[in-house]
């Protein structure tokens, strides 16, 4: 994809770069103790507490949406937090604090990308500002720590010369479905894009299984207790019929879905700034469709349009995004708007990619709205009422 280039941005392409980081940094340790603080983070708190008073670290974890137990090491990071120190605050901080780290390393790895370097830098700086990647970077969440073990998983990958990398790529992406059960589909995912797409040695992926089968050995109580209890669960059959993550994989990228977690409350949120976030989703909306229309009419014309297989991103959206979405709906199971949290950032690179051919012009507009629309979210939280929604009181005006 040859370069789209731009005299304003080419000239000022480090200042704007800085200032971009200076925003997502801002926006990601923006008014930290608004967090959500609900049923699911008090127990993540009340099991970590309990983890540090005992000695013991837990063999189960907190249930899952989909009614199974995950496995006790998705508390284990959070007795670690507790450790240091078991403010509920602080605790959320240092969630933010490793998602900025990953973010961070996801940057590292756009820049050592061979090919179209410039859109998986956008990507991770959309990542940055993304509403719904916000919101699943400031909770006491197992799953909002799977961009930690995403980011250096993508790392492994990019020196996957290496055996012993190979071997830590099984270990983590082991622990990551022990963090989030999402994080085993996205495991499967990437181990059949390898075999698919030959990136692995037979000798690798072998490192990798073994590697995987390591990272298992703190799982084997959890699996125990699979095996012993039965244990019910929220999938069915009409499930599959729904195409839930296929459906947020549509609208979440987008970064404009305040309803899930505003609920009735998303209509005061509109109003605000004169109806700012109303103009900054058709801002959004409009630049999404001209992009995708431009796509699809561009693959009519041209007859003979194929992907190329050989492509670097064709793997990462195989791995990271086709393939776990196709094995989560497949698997029956409910998929809520977290269980893409495996996918950053390449559900952003992908959307940038889509975007690029317009122009440099539209992924800066497509990203400053929204950045502004995400700071609106989280100034209206700052100054809002009880929200409706699935975000609740804030923790800040919690009684103590």
């Amino acid at each position: 994809m040859p370069e789209i280039q731009s005299p304003f941005f080419t000239r000022n392409y480090r200042l704007i770069l800085l200032l971009s980081w200076l925003v997502i940094f801002a926006i990601r340790f923006a008014w930290p103790a608004d967090m959500e603080y609900k049923a699911d983070e008090k127990l993540m708190v009340s099991m970590a507490n309990t983890s540090i008073e005992t000695g013991e670290l837990p063999a189960i974890g907190m249930k899952s949406g989909i009614g199974l137990e995950n496995a006790g090491f998705s508390a284990w990071p959070f007795v670690l937090f507790a450790w240091i120190s078991n403010n509920p605050l602080h605790m959320a901080m240092m969630v933010m604090v490793l998602n900025f780290l990953a973010l961070l390393l996801m940057a590292h790895c756009a820049n050592l990308a061979e090919k179209d370097s410039y859109t998986y830098k956008m990507g991770v700086l959309l990542a940055g500002v993304n509403l719904m990647a916000v919101l699943f970077s400031r909770k006491i969440w197992a799953q909002d720590l799977l961009p930690v073990f995403t980011s250096c998983i993508w790392y492994f990958y990019l020196k996957r010369n290496s055996f012993l990398l190979v071997i830590f790529t099984g270990i983590f992406f082991a622990l990551a479905g022990q963090l989030h059960l999402s994080g085993f589909f996205y495991a499967a995912g990437f181990f059949l894009s390898a075999i698919i797409f030959k990136k692995y040695s037979w000798k690798q992926i072998g490192l990798m299984l073994l590697g995987f089968a390591i990272g298992l050995i703190p799982a084997l109580l959890w699996i125990k207790d699979l095996l012993l209890h039965t244990t019910s669960s929220d999938a069915s059959l009409s499930n599959i019929i729904k195409f839930e993550y296929f459906l947020h994989l549509l609208i979440d990228p987008l970064g404009i879905n305040a309803a899930y977690s505003l609920g009735s409350d998303v209509w005061p949120f509109s109003k605000m700034a004169f109806f700012l976030p109303v103009i900054l989703t058709a801002v959004i909306g409009f630049v999404f469709l001209f992009a995708l229309i431009k796509a699809c009419l561009r693959i009519i014309r041209n007859k003979n349009y194929t992907i190329n297989k050989y492509s670097e991103f064709v793997f990462y959206a195989a791995a990271f995004i086709l393939f776990p979405g196709i094995l989560l709906t497949l698997s029956g199971s409910p998929v809520r708007s977290h269980y893409l949290i495996g996918a950053t950032p390449f559900v952003h690179i992908a959307l940038v990619k889509l975007i690029y051919p317009l122009g440099k012009k539209y992924i800066w507009l497509f990203w400053i709205s929204q950045a502004v629309f995400t700071i609106c979210f989280l100034y209206f939280i700052h100054t809002g009422g009880i929200i409706s929604g699935d975000y609740g009181l804030p923790y800040s005006r919690q009684a103590p």
